[in-house]
Order: C-alpha cells, then structure tokens, then sequence
C-alpha cells in the first residue's frame, strides 16, 4: 500500500504479542492494543544497524513512534548455536528493561512498550524530533575558522554540559546505569521546541541520549553485570570508547564496565572532537593497531589552542580521557569547570581579554607557573606549544590540581540524595531522607572556603588559570570565599575595591504561609508554590528539594549540581558545596563530601561539625543517628559477605551501636529503627540495637505517627506495624507512603491507583490517582491518572492546585 499523501510505499506490521511500559486498566486494555498494536512503516524510514533496524512507524491515529527489532539475520548469523540466538535475544530485553528505568526522567526517549513482531523481538518508543550530533556539526559550526566554519569553544562547553545534566538525572536512581556508547551518533539534539541554531544562540541545548544497545543497568546489590550472566558482550564505538569497552582479557573487568567513567571517558572524546575537529586518538588513521592498545597510552599531544583563553576548557575535556578509571575526573568536577569556564568567557571576564603583548606573556607564564606548582607535588606534565614562544597548557593529568585546591565551593561535585541503607532496588528516590530538622540561631552565613593554594603568584579556580597582573586577585578571593583581597592577595572583610563594605543587595521578602515543592513543566526545574499554586520561589533547583523545615529546606543549585540549603526566598543559607545532603535534625545535617565523596554532618553554618568518614549516613533522632562504615573499616570476612555495614553514632561520632546491619534507616520518637541484618529480612531494634519485637519483614521503613511501613514476604503486599510490633493495618497494598498528618497513601492492588487511608486502613480518599504523596501543610501532592501532570489534594481528595506540574 502507499500514503496518499506522499505516495511513498508503506508497510503494515503487527506485533504477536505487546507489553506496555505503562500500567493500564482492563476497560483501557482494548483501546490501548488499537494504538500501538498495528503500525504503517514508510520505506523510507527505516535504518540498520550490526543487530537492529530502527523505523519511524505511526499509527491509525497518525501517531509517530520509534520501532527497534532485532534483525533475523543477526540470529541467522549465530547458525546453530541457542545460546548465542538467547544470548541476543537477552540483550534486546535487557535494553528495553534499561530504557523502562529511564524513560520518566529529563533526557531519554520515552518508552511505550516492548513485544514480538514475526517472532523476533521489538521495542516501541519515542521517536525524538532533533538531530544527532553527528548530523548538526553544520549548523553548530557558527564561528569562521581558518580552514572553514569551526564549532565556537562556548557550544563545545554548553553542549557538554547539557549532557552531564542529563547523566546527572540517572543519579537519582536507586539503579546505577552506564550507557557505553556515547558518540556524536547517540546524542541528540531535540528540536521540537527550538531549532539547534536557536539553542546555538543560547547557549542550552535540549539533550536526549538514545541507543542503550551497549547499556547496562546495575541493581544495588548486584555483583554481576547482564554481560557477564549471559556472557553476551557488548563494545563502544572505537573513536569514543574508553580501553575498558575495546577488550574482554584484563582482570576485572565486567567491575570496570560498571563504572560511570566510561561515559565520561566517551562523552570528553566527544567534546575534544567538537572543539579539534579530530578525536583524542585518531583511532581510524591507525590501520591494523588495536584501539584498545592505543589508547592504554597516555595523550602524548593535545590539540592546537585557538586562544589561551580556552586553556582551562581543553584541560578540564583531556581530564576526562585518561586510560586509567581513578585519573578521569568525575561528572560533577566537569560540570563544575565546564560551567565556571562558559560563565567566564560569556560574562567577559576570560583570559581572552588579555590577546598579546605583555598581558599575554603574563598568561603564559602563569600556565608555566602552574606547571612548577604540579612538579612540586611530584606529577608529570605533558605540555603542546601554543605559538613561537614554545608556552603551552600542562595535560590534564597534571593541570587539575590547583583547580581542584581552590574552587570555589559550589563547585566542586554533584549528586542527589537518595533514602540510603536500603539494600532493596524498590527504595524510593528522595530529595532528603528525613524531615525533621532543627531551628538556626539567626541566619547563617556563607561557608567559607578553607582550601586555598597561592603559588608563583597564579590562583587557579575551576578550572581557570590567571595571573594575578592579567584577571585581579581580589576578584578571584571573592569568587572563592565571598571576600575581597588587598594588594598581596590576602583576604579582607572590606568590599572588592578595598575601601568598606559593598551596598547589600535588596533582599526577596520571605513567602507567607504554606509551600509545596513543584516541578516547572516547561524546564524540568523545580520551586515552591503556594495555595494559590503559583510560584513562591521560582523555579531553579535541578532535584526535588526537602519540605521546609524550620524555614530551612535543602535543595540542589541547577548549575554545579551541588547540595545547600535555602531559606524561604529562596536564598542560599548554606551555599550548596555537597554531593547529598539531609535535613537538619538535633543541630546536625548529614552531608557528602563533594570530593571524597565521604559522609558527616553540618553544623547549621555549613561548617563540619563530625568530618566526613563515612561511606553513608543519616539523620540524628534521641542522640544518634545510622552510618555506614567505609570498605577500608569493614573487616574481610564482612566485606565479602555484606560489603560495609551500618551502625548507629552518637554526637561525637562514637559508635553507640557497633556496625552490624546490611541496612538501617533513623530512629524514630518511638525509640525504634528498621534494621536488616540480611537482605529482604528486615526487623525492628531498640537504641541499644536490641531486637525491639519478634517478626522480619521482606522490607520496612521507619516509624512515623506511630505507625511503620512493612512489607510481607510473601505476599510481597504492604501494611504497617505499631510499636508494639502489631499488625495494626493488614498488608493488603501494593505499596503505601508513610502516614503523615492522620493519612498515608496507599496503592489499590486491583485497580493500580492511589488514595490516602487512615490509621485504622479504611480508605479516605478514594483511589484514583497515578501516585501520591505524603500530606504535607494539608494538602498531598498526586498526579492525575489522565494528564500525567502532578497537583496537589487536600484530605477529601478535592484538587486545591490544580494538576500542572511535572
């Protein structure tokens, strides 16, 4: 048949069988098989790759998706050998089963459904309107080079970080995942809302990552990858792939393949390219060397610099492609000097101020000066000549450590905080694990930064190397510590010009009443409203923050990614300088390190009041509070069992209970914790880590309104516990939230909508809602089973702010 319209030839297919990504009721399941179970495929629009064909197919509707089969030939190919045949088949699950974790969040295509066409294996998706990488260089290409158009080095930095943002929402998952294959063909640019040269012009790019053939998603307890069981393995594109995914033969290496590394060693390659106009390794004009022996060297040059200026830029990109996991630096640091570079350059205040004579000489030599201070903490430098005078940048190998010494403290890493100590895969994405928190004595002032490093007269942050004749060094210390300088650097309380303090800015008035967290629709951020459901503070956190307690909520800055806390104009309290964070409780808030990645706790200054040693740790109730010991505390008969174990703290950091647990969540009022002591055998204890009453469960979470959350193994269905250790509320639920002002919301099993119960387990809202959340100021947030979109519900069920938000 052919569309007679275009009057190109179109094909019907069908799936045999199809699952959706989706829940769907029995009355909807008839309507939902007439829109995705037969598809009209136009010729034309169908692409292949070594083992799957992606078509743009539509519907009866006129709706547009993405169908990915498995080719026939790829099984041919395996002949006789099943296992093999599976082991393809296996793989194609397994990259639907990935896509289904990420098909919610900001930056991926969403998913519809997955079944068998002809036998062989399909995934429905989204089929994204935009342009690869690879297909957009022409129109990315908007400065005059000297052999043609060449891509402007602030897009190489605004693209790389739209896509550490988007790698960035896979970290609030309890399930880490690593895609593998990011290459100029796997990124996409959308442009259903703004054509690329719009995006050009500001600087932002809509990011969506595709093709997770080569993904792997690995549970929290999961040992072993999908590559390793099914002993299916699966490669990058050489030009862009880490040596990890170019070989099979080293030792441990399916351990090494888990590592989110691999995309940040895939997506700088990227970045190089884009800025070079050739890849780090040139692995194609290397015929017959393997690229995996290529690139186990280091970078023995670095490409051509247009400008000096672009110096920290072209190190922060080579920081990211070294052959060994432990040298690359991390998604946040990247982030971080990625950004504080852009900010630089686009506000006017880079290193391209200073193009020749004397103020270039003094850039030079204060890059060498840097070099000096590397070789005098014994690192290595590679360096590539920048002009006659035979300057040049050190590698990034070595070129960091300054950078790293002095940044400033937002940027130094990222992260979401997660409900932690929970070895189940099914725990909850939370923007704090705890809500209880503690008044602050007057407003608390900006940390200062307590790294700083001044050598041959160079200060280096995030990333910028400056000397002090060419940038200012006051300006610098004030980017750092929030202080002015005089003329030897040193800091001063005084203004930047050294003569008294600066005209404070007019201070936002505090928003009255009630706030509800809310994502913006339109950019995926996320603010506060009010009861009128309008935005008491804007819009500018890139994770769900904490509810506010005690005016004090924390929240993730949208730029670096990083941790603070926020008052109730949205101003920072704490400056945001942490990879997680929790909410105050007893004076204490939990805290990770952004760069050893280690846990304490802030004092309500921001100021380290139990330094960061733990792998993991939580909130403080009657004293004391759930850490997690380190891998080098953990003793060998432990760690191979359990890994690191969980114990309770006191005040002094002191363990109170010795680390004995698989999983602890705080304690309540009550005086009682949910522990596991194995996996999915969950059990109540009391502060001195006594059994506090007979019974385990397959999962548990902590007690609140004297009520507890429990999970029975074998019916896998929820109810809840008193203190007593009595049942109060049989577990008839599919899942349940945790009671919070007389309510808790509750999954019917049967019709796979939300309501609110009340303590007795009767229900008080009808479900009827796609999910829900605990009350809060009255009102719960749900999502309406229809639109998609979230609101907010008072205790009747009845929409006080209507459903609008993300």
């Amino acid at each position: 048949m052919s569309d007679p319209s275009t009057h190109e030839e179109l094909s019907i297919v069908r799936f045999d069988s199809f699952e959706t990504a989706f829940p769907v009721s029995g009355a909807g399941e008839a309507k939902t098989r007439r829109r995705f179970m037969t598809l009209l495929v136009p010729s034309s629009e169908t692409h292949s790759g070594a083992m799957g064909t992606v078509s743009r197919v539509r519907n009866a509707r006129g709706e547009t998706f993405a169908l990915k089969r498995l080719r026939a030939d790829a099984l041919e190919r395996a002949g006789d050998n099943e296992a093999f045949k599976q082991g393809l088949i296996d793989a194609f699950h397994e990259e639907y089963r990935t896509q289904f974790v990420l098909s919610h969040l900001k930056g991926f295509p969403a998913l519809y459904g997955y079944g068998t066409i002809d036998g062989l294996p399909a995934i429905l998706m989204e089929w994204v309107e935009g342009e690869t990488l690879r297909h957009a260089r022409t129109t990315l290409a908007t400065e005059p080079g000297p052999t043609g158009p060449r891509i402007p080095a602030v897009t190489v930095a605004a693209i790389g970080i739209s896509v550490l943002e988007v790698l960035g929402q896979v970290e609030q998952l309890d399930r880490r995942l690593v895609h593998r294959d990011l290459s100029p063909n796997n990124i996409m640019i959308r442009t259903g809302a703004q054509p690329v040269a719009e995006q050009v012009a500001a600087n932002r790019f809509d990011i969506c990552l595709i093709d997770f053939g080569s993904s792997t998603l690995i549970e929290p307890e999961q040992a072993t990858t999908f590559t390793r069981l099914s002993n299916t393995w699966r490669y990058g594109t050489d030009e862009y792939a880490a040596p990890e995914m170019l070989t099979r033969d080293v030792p441990n290496i399916d351990q090494l393949r888990q590592s989110p590394s691999i995309d940040i060693y895939a997506l700088c390659s990227v970045l190089y390219e884009l800025y070079a106009d050739a890849t780090p390794y040139a692995v194609a004009q290397h015929q017959g060397a393997s690229p995996y022996v290529l690139k186990c060297a280091e970078l023995s040059s670095l490409t051509q610099l247009r400008d000096v200026a672009d110096a920290p830029l072209l190190n922060a990109i080579c920081a990211g492609i070294a052959p060994r996991q432990e040298d690359r630096i991390a998604r946040q640091e990247l982030m971080a000097r990625l950004r504080s570079w852009l900010d630089a350059r686009l506000n006017g205040s880079g290193m391209e101020s200073v193009p020749s004579g004397a103020s270039r000489d003094a850039a030079f030599a204060a890059i060498r000066a840097r070099e000096v201070a590397d070789q005098a903490r014994g690192r290595i430098s590679h360096w590539q000549a920048l002009d006659g005078r035979g300057a040049g940048i050190p590698d990034a190998r070595s070129g960091d450590a300054m950078a790293r010494a002095v940044q400033p403290a937002r940027r130094a890493s990222t992260g979401t905080s997660v409900q932690a100590g929970r070895p189940s895969s099914d725990a909850s994405v939370q923007g704090v694990a705890s809500s209880r928190s503690v008044k602050t004595a007057g407003t608390a002032a900006k940390p200062v930064s307590r790294r700083v490093a001044v050598g041959c007269g160079v200060l280096a942050v995030a990333g910028i190397a400056c000397a002090g004749a060419a940038m200012g060094m006051s300006k610098l210390l004030e980017r750092v510590n929030g202080t002015a300088a005089d003329d030897t650097g040193t800091p001063s309380p005084t203004g930047s010009n050294g003569a008294g303090p600066e005209p404070a800015a007019p201070q936002k008035p505090a928003a009255d009443g009630p706030l509800w967290r809310s994502r913006d629709a339109a950019s995926g951020l996320w603010g506060f409203v009010n009861e009128s459901g309008a935005w008491a503070i804007e819009p500018a956190f890139s994770e769900e923050p904490a509810a506010f307690v005690d005016d004090l909520a924390c929240a993730a800055d949208a730029e670096s990614g990083l941790w603070g806390f926020i008052d109730r104009t949205g101003a920072w309290i704490i400056e945001p300088a942490f990879a997680a964070v929790r909410t105050f409780a007893e004076g204490l808030a939990a805290a990770c390190d952004a760069k050893s990645e280690l846990w304490g706790y802030i004092d309500v200054q921001g100021a380290w009041a139990i330094e960061p040693h733990f792998a993991d740790a939580q909130s403080f109730c009657g004293g004391i509070a759930p850490a997690k010991q380190t891998e080098d505390d953990a003793d060998d008969r432990q760690r191979v069992r359990y890994g690191q174990l969980w114990g309770f703290i006191d005040a002094t950091s002191a363990w109170a209970v010795e680390p004995q647990f698989a999983g602890a969540q705080p304690f309540s009022g009550d005086g009682l914790a949910a522990v596991c002591r194995t996996e999915r055998s969950w059990e109540f204890v009391d502060t001195a880590g006594n059994e506090a009453f007979a019974g385990t469960w397959s999962d548990a979470r902590g007690f609140c309104d004297g009520l507890a959350a429990v999970m029975d193994g074998d019916s896998e269905r929820w109810g809840f516990v008193n203190a007593g250790g009595t049942l109060a509320i049989s577990c008839d639920f599919s899942d349940v939230q945790d009671f919070s002002e007389g309510f808790a919301p509750a999954c019917d099993r049967e019709m796979d909508l939300w309501g609110a119960i009340d303590t007795s387990g009767s229900w008080k809202i009808t479900p009827a809602f796609s999910e829900m959340r605990p009350f809060e100021n009255g009102l719960a947030a749900a999502r309406d089973a229809e639109s998609g979109r979230w609101g907010f519900i008072d205790a009747d069920g009845t929409w006080r702010i209507e459903p609008a938000f993300a």
